[in-house]
């Protein structure tokens, strides 16, 4: 008896599943809208986002970074949406240096 395998078949299911979450998100304008929510963050907010990132790439991290007062928008050149596994140097280093600015600025 072997084994019958058709990695095709195997995941079509997942890609189907993926697209009814992704494809509404790749629209004009996302399934749901809290853009003018965002003037109300005041805590320093540190943007991170992937140049390839296919879920919530640099357009909507510059539209966070633009209605967020004050944040930081880092762009990592050489990754898709897991920044943090693909340029992990990078990543670290970002929140890094936002934090210990974060932190000096709040003791000032």
């Amino acid at each position: 008896m072997g084994y019958d395998h058709d990695p095709e078949s195997d995941l079509a299911p997942l890609r189907a599943s993926l697209r009814a979450w992704i494809d509404p998100m790749r629209a004009a304008e996302p399934p749901f809208v809290v853009r003018d929510m965002l003037g109300g963050i005041t805590a320093p907010t540190l943007v991170i986002t992937g140049a390839h990132d296919f879920i919530c790439g640099p357009a909507w991290g510059r539209l966070r970074h633009e209605g967020i007062a004050d944040s930081r928008l880092v762009l990592l050149e050489d990754s898709g949406h897991l920044g943090h596994i693909e340029q992990p140097g990078t990543f670290a280093s970002a929140i890094t240096e936002f934090t210990r600015e974060a932190t000096h600025a709040a003791t000032r």
